[in-house]
């Protein structure tokens, strides 16, 4: 394992009591609304004295298409006049409820679920957008407590009634940790996977790895700057482009709040990768990464940090370890556990809502994907 320093007492903050499906603290969904990602517009919904919040945002409807269809659309798309016709016919305002950084989308734990569902579709009558979706609503998941889950579970049949579409979601990957050490984890595999694992952990024994509270004075601009062009990295060859970061917000994070873990990675004095991370209850969730490229693929550094994470699980006596949403291939090579999550879209337009009713798994390429490893 690579060697860390700088390594701090690590004080667990309790998971957000007013709020269901919290695996963040509040200062982390609070940069959010206060630096939204690019061209997205923060929206409040209040009701009975409470609020939800969630964002109005540009939709193409090829984001989560299966991956075969999308990289056909992306080949047409340098046509520039097909290119034209999915931004101008194919892409639409949309009002979000929830937020691109919380694993789930966050509700008061109180809620009457009919009266938010009357003035959220009053709010969405009046906004002019064409179409309504409540994002990440989790199910079954075991992440969440009976009561978050229930709560979940009857909001979406409340919706699907009132003439919403269910599609399923992306799938949040994470890894129990009911294993004592690295070896251990390993066993599980084959010889052969074993061995890779093993020539991926060698190519980044050199590197340093160092660890920061975020509010740390070593987070300087110029340090965030370094940072967010990492991050910047990763985001240009996501595959998914939705929700970019600004550069405020991820000085608001470094700077300005203490709960976070940083994670840095050096190659002598130069650093060629970060994950940004919070320790909620006994889980480490991992929000954000950055890589310099080509250093970041020679190292192995998204293999390499996987192991360092579970590493820091068993050092510090987390219980899961939760990965995130993207590249739900690598992370099943990687033995994670999957849990699905649902959006609730509702849509004006007859025509349309009809066409995705009958095509909808074509925009649930997680599911398919995580199916299709199950029965290989």
């Amino acid at each position: 394992m690579l060697n860390i320093i700088n390594e701090k007492h690590i004080e667990k903050p309790d998971i957000l009591k007013t709020l269901f499906n919290s695996l963040e603290p509040e200062s982390f969904v609070d940069a959010f609304l206060k630096h939204p990602p690019e061209n997205f517009k923060i929206k409040k919904i209040e009701f009975d004295e409470q609020e939800v919040y969630g964002f109005f945002a540009d939709l193409d409807l090829f984001t989560t298409v299966d991956e075969k269809i999308k990289i056909f659309v992306d080949k047409l798309r340098l046509f520039k006049p097909f290119d034209y016709i999915i931004r101008k016919f194919l892409t639409f305002n949309t009002l979000f409820i929830g937020t691109t950084v919380s694993e789930y989308s966050l509700f008061p734990n109180s809620m009457n679920l009919s009266e938010f569902k009357n003035k959220l579709l009053s709010v969405f009558q009046k906004s002019g957008s064409q179409f309504l979706v409540i994002k990440d609503l989790p199910s079954e998941s075991p992440l969440l407590s009976n009561d978050e889950n229930m709560f979940s579970k009857e909001m979406t049949s409340s919706l699907e009634n009132n003439g919403f579409v269910i599609l399923a979601g992306q799938a949040l990957a994470y890894l129990p940790v009911d294993f004592d050490s690295i070896e251990e984890y390993l066993k599980k595999f084959t010889s052969k996977r074993r061995n890779n694992f093993r020539r991926k952990m060698k190519a980044g024994a050199n590197l340093c790895l160092q660890e920061f509270n975020t509010g740390d004075n070593y987070f300087t601009d110029e340090i965030a700057n370094i940072l967010y062009n990492l991050y910047l990295n990763v985001y240009n060859i996501s595959n998914i482009h939705f929700d970019k970061m600004t550069l405020s917000f991820f000085k608001h994070i470094l700077q300005n709040t203490y709960e976070g873990k940083v994670f840095i990675y050096y190659d002598k004095n130069k650093i060629i990768g970060f994950n940004l991370c919070y320790v909620m209850n006994d889980y480490l969730v991992d929000k954000y990464r950055g890589y310099l490229y080509p250093e970041a693929l020679n190292f192995k550094l998204f293999f390499n940090q996987f192991f360092d994470g579970i590493n820091y699980c068993l050092v510090n006596g987390l219980k899961t370890y939760i990965m995130g949403w993207t590249a739900p291939e690598v992370k099943a090579y990687l033995g994670c556990k999957f849990t699905y999550t649902y959006h609730a879209v509702y849509i004006k337009n007859p025509i349309i809502r009809f066409v995705l009713t009958k095509l909808k798994s074509c925009f649930e390429a997680d599911k398919r994907l995580i199916e299709g490893l199950n029965k290989g």
